[in-house]
């Protein structure tokens, strides 16, 4: 019996101590971490356009309260080449200055290789590269950045990030100075038609500009369903909705 026992102690530490191999894992950072394999120099060179890493390894954002990032620091994802390839990278998003960024070993690298990229996941979140108009009324304003894609289809709900610097305070009489801090905003969002640069939507009036000769049921359907432009979850909907007609 006391043999069984210790052949079944054996056994069970055994599959523990093999649990991150099992899963394809190591155990670093504090928790499970996926394994990732380091990429070559031919590849590296080609998604950051040969450029270096940053400077010390990081940004420096010691004279800022708080932080740019979506997630506050790297995460699991990949980035989808246009090929169809998928690499698996620790990724990171700065929301402040729009830029997508990997790591490897001790480095930090950014994205910049994006006319090569199909889309790129971070956590949950998938990110495409693409054109916007600053101004819905003029195609002069276009330009590109990155967005998260809410809803794909024949309109793309897309959603953009949006994050400020509130400047900090000298001291005054009884009152310390105040670092300058990052201030998350609202989210803005856009809806892009196939091959077409996206547009902001602000108001109903912008939403059903895009739908063309189905504005009138659409529109019949936000009523009805007291849906408005202000939320994501009801431009969801509101996509569903015209998707099906």
């Amino acid at each position: 019996m006391r043999n069984l026992k210790k052949i079944i102690c054996l056994v069970v530490s055994s599959i523990i101590l093999d649990l991150p191999i099992i899963f394809g894992q190591n155990l670093s950072d504090g928790g499970f971490r996926q394994s990732f394999e380091r990429l070559d120099s031919a590849l590296l060179a080609k998604l950051t356009l040969n450029s270096s890493p940053l400077r010390s390894g990081k940004e420096n954002y010691s004279t800022i309260e708080g932080d740019p990032y979506l997630y506050g620091d790297f995460a699991t994802g990949e980035v989808i080449l246009k090929t169809g390839e998928k690499i698996p990278l620790w990724l990171r998003f700065n929301i402040y200055t729009r830029v997508v960024q990997f790591r490897q070993d001790d480095e930090i690298y950014v994205l910049l290789n994006k006319g090569s990229v199909s889309s790129v996941l971070i956590d949950s979140l998938r990110f495409i590269y693409t054109s916007y108009l600053k101004s819905a009324d003029d195609e002069n304003s276009k330009a590109n950045t990155w967005f998260i894609l809410k809803k794909d289809g024949k309109l793309k709900l897309l959603v953009m990030k949006n994050l400020r610097i509130q400047p900090g305070e000298n001291p005054r009489a009884y009152q310390s100075p105040t670092m300058p801090k990052f201030i998350s905003m609202a989210d803005s969002y856009y809806l892009e038609p196939e091959g077409k640069s996206a547009i902001r939507i602000e108001s109903k009036k912008d939403l059903l500009a895009l739908f063309a000769d189905k504005s009138s049921a659409v529109m019949q359907f936000m009523d009805a369903n007291k849906l408005g432009v202000k939320k994501a979850k009801h431009l969801t909907k509101i996509l569903e909705y015209y998707n099906t007609l």
